[in-house]
């Protein structure tokens, strides 16, 4: 998101987010997508994204989000990476049905 509205009009596209970042760029091309559908961002002719926030709530959330992550870049990219590694284990976890036996 950071990236986005750092961007400014000029926008982003997804492989400078991925070189940015070091992420995979279907994870970067799937967040982006979210944020268009979900009125943060729109989606230019030319592939670019541009921050666009649909309204002035939004704009203000990801103002605050901006400045606590420069307050506390630490604690709150530890927090994605918890998220981010919850999520990842919880779909790796095996379903037990209630006939299963944990030991």
């Amino acid at each position: 998101m950071l990236c986005l509205k750092r961007a400014g009009d000029l926008g982003i596209g997804i492989d400078e987010i991925v070189k940015e970042l070091y992420i995979a760029d279907s994870a970067v091309a799937s967040q982006l997508s979210k944020f268009v559908s979900e009125g943060f961002a729109v989606k230019d002719q030319l592939g670019k994204f541009r921050y666009s926030p649909l309204s002035v709530d939004l704009s203000k959330a990801v103002d605050l989000l901006e400045n606590l992550y420069y307050m506390r870049r630490i604690a709150i990219t530890d927090l994605i990476y918890r998220q981010s590694s919850q999520s990842i284990n919880a779909h790796n976890e095996p379903e037990h049905s209630q006939g299963d036996e944990l030991v």
